[in-house]
């Protein structure tokens, strides 16, 4: 069953969370040109990582790669999950212990959690978008 999982199917997918989400971090005016790439590079592989963690343990608890290809709102629940617990534990940590980076003025806060609505957005706008996507290459 693993061994019929094309790894081409995983980049495709990773490809297409990459390109979705470098498109994401927009705010970056002040930043040099070379500087605010880099930074949003790295985000952006960051996010293509927290995807691919939050697939694989969706594919571990399912049983299959292919969840994506049958995917139901118990296995979309569990995507989308386990990426907002990385997302708002690595937000904490990176604002609030470690100081890498604050919020803009303009960015709103989650009040319990303190971290910013956006990233959380994010794991509920591009998941669904990217899975569609996906799912059509696939089939």
């Amino acid at each position: 069953m693993w061994q019929s999982f094309r790894l081409s199917s995983i980049l495709s997918g990773s490809s297409r969370r990459f390109h979705s989400s470098l498109a994401w971090p927009g705010g970056m005016a002040r930043a040099e040109h070379w500087n605010a790439l880099l930074v949003c590079t790295r985000a952006t592989l960051g996010d293509v990582a927290i995807a691919e963690i939050a697939f694989c343990v969706v594919a571990l608890q399912a049983g299959s790669r292919r969840w994506i290809l049958r995917a139901n709102p118990a296995t979309m629940t569990g995507f989308v999950a386990v990426g907002m617990v990385i997302t708002v534990i690595l937000e904490y940590l990176a604002t609030h212990v470690f100081g890498r980076w604050t919020y803009a003025a303009t960015m709103p806060v989650v009040p319990v959690l303190r971290v910013g609505l956006t990233p959380l957005l994010q794991w509920i706008i591009v998941p669904p978008i990217v899975i569609w996507f996906t799912r059509r290459q696939l089939t």
